[in-house]
């Protein structure tokens, strides 16, 4: 067998995403207008939060609609300044109605956002109190030199979710929250799906939330990344992840909510796939954060007292901006690297996707070659299932294997024996 030159996964690259409600950013109301929510104090607040936190893409709620303008100065205003020209910003969507919208901007320089998308209604074509983007992007790898079969692609999604008590109010999330997963098993492509948005939940038992963590399709079903789905209200135990208030009765004549931190309502939501990092792109264990909150502030303003959580001029930024902090985490994602050995399957390459609880999806890249044989085994190296494909793209169904860790030894025709462990849920 002759030696070439391949390209192979040898290192990662760190990327942060942020989920951010800007309350009210350059949208008037009769409660929160220009004299209690300037839009100026609020450039320079969110361009020294972003400075601090440094993200790479950055999805925001309860941006003003104006026809995307809003947006505009948020790039110009609080990302593209002081010598800083890396950032850009997704396209403008709205439906006919609603004065708030989502907005997506992203660093050039590590990510691309490929193309995007819009839902407006629910499955049964009811009007959804406000957009839900889905944005399509890709790890922009230098090796690659372009788009190519090893290229990652990951959706972010963004939303905002109704909020209120009612009935009704309740009804008009789970209904967005059905929308979101109908929409990613219909026309999402990609395995590693990420949900940002202010979601108004108060428990992780709500039916917008089981949706979301316990959809009937199991393979799309997306998960909290710090496993925290219990109550969250006004919780001691969940003190870490409240996101809202940051102010208790100084709420700047009604414009902010008061209360203190005792409400978790803004998330980021990840696919199976980024948990295990079955297809280049893993979650950073801990490395989860909502910025501000120090875990002392239940109930109380985050400046209150001392919050050494983050610099005080970023307490203060965060404190002015807006009622919700941000949330953050980190993502690693496999980098190419260039290396003179045999062309090779290396594990790295082989995705397996579990489509429903009965059916798994097996892939490797095409110009691996064909396999012989691919064989399932279970951990104590029995062999489980034999399939003879006829191309490097297959599923198998009417599974009935046990919850747990499997191989797939993967023969090619050349000889070459490459394995992939999967979880099968």
């Amino acid at each position: 067998m002759s030696c070439s030159l391949t390209v192979g996964a040898q290192s990662t690259e760190r990327i942060k995403i942020m989920t951010y409600n800007l309350l009210n950013y350059r949208n008037s109301t009769p409660w929160c207008d220009g004299s209690n929510n300037s839009s100026s104090q609020k450039d320079t607040y969110l361009n020294t939060v972003v400075q601090h936190a440094e993200p790479h893409i950055l999805i925001c709620q309860e941006v003003g609609a104006n026809s995307g303008v809003p947006a505009d100065r948020i790039l110009t205003n609080a990302l593209n300044t002081g010598g800083v020209n890396h950032w850009a910003k997704a396209q403008y969507t709205n439906n006919s109605f609603s004065d708030l919208v989502n907005a997506a901007f992203y660093d050039t320089r590590y990510v691309e956002l490929h193309s995007q998308s819009h839902i407006t209604q629910d499955a049964s074509g009811s009007s959804l109190v406000r957009v839900i983007d889905f944005y399509r992007f890709y790890y922009k790898d230098s090796l690659l030199g372009g788009l190519d079969n090893d290229t990652i692609f990951f959706t972010v999604i963004g939303a905002h979710f109704k909020a209120g008590s009612t009935t009704s109010d309740q009804n008009q999330r789970t209904s967005a929250a059905l929308a979101i997963m109908q929409y990613i098993q219909s026309s999402v492509p990609d395995d590693n799906v990420i949900l940002c948005g202010d979601l108004n939940l108060n428990t992780g038992a709500s039916a917008a939330f089981q949706h979301l963590i316990d959809y009937s399709v199991v393979g799309m079903r997306l998960y909290d990344p710090i496993n925290e789905t219990g109550n969250w209200y006004n919780d001691y135990g969940m003190r870490y992840y409240h996101t809202q208030s940051t102010r208790t009765s100084n709420t700047n004549s009604g414009c902010f909510s008061g209360g203190g931190l005792d409400d978790r309502y803004d998330h980021i939501l990840v696919s199976d796939e980024i948990l295990n990092g079955a297809e280049g792109m893993e979650f950073v264990t801990n490395s989860f954060t909502v910025l501000g909150n120090d875990g002392l502030h239940l109930n109380d303003d985050i400046t209150d007292g001392s919050n050494f959580s983050v610099p005080a001029n970023v307490l203060t930024a965060l404190h002015g901006m807006s009622d919700h902090l941000p949330v953050t985490l980190e993502l690693d994602i496999q980098k190419m690297s260039v290396s003179t050995e045999e062309n090779s399957l290396e594990p790295h390459y082989i995705r397996i996707a579990q489509l429903t609880s009965n059916s798994i999806r097996v892939e490797w890249p095409e110009n691996a070659g064909r396999a012989n044989s691919v064989e399932i085994l279970d951990l104590n190296g029995r062999v489980i299932n034999v399939i003879h494909p006829d191309t490097h793209r297959f599923e198998i169904h009417d599974i009935n294997w046990p919850t747990g860790i499997y191989v797939a030894r993967i023969t090619l025709a050349n000889g070459e024996v490459a394995f992939a462990k999967f979880m099968k849920r």
